[in-house]
């Protein structure tokens, strides 16, 4: 994972290509939909052979992912399920 709000996409994308040259692993920037294009486009062009295992995200996305997690424990506690 990588956030990036605003500002140097590259030096971002840099750090993310340098966990997939190690590692092959997916690569998600995390970003807002301000910024959403211009991360997409430096994939697609400087670092395209990682854009097929490389997710643009936006932080709103996350949230809302953290947020079902939390109601979902919530829930599990409430009716008593235990893993």
């Amino acid at each position: 994972f990588e956030i990036q709000r605003k500002g140097d996409f590259y030096g971002a994308l840099v750090k993310l290509k340098e966990a997939w040259d190690r590692w092959r692993c997916i690569s998600i920037l995390v970003t807002s939909q301000e910024y959403e294009g211009e991360a997409k486009r430096w994939l697609g062009s400087a670092f395209h052979e990682m854009e097929r295992n490389a997710r643009v995200v936006r932080w709103e996305k996350i949230k809302r992912w953290l947020d079902l997690m939390e109601e979902r424990k919530r829930i599990k506690d409430e009716i008593g399920i235990h893993d």
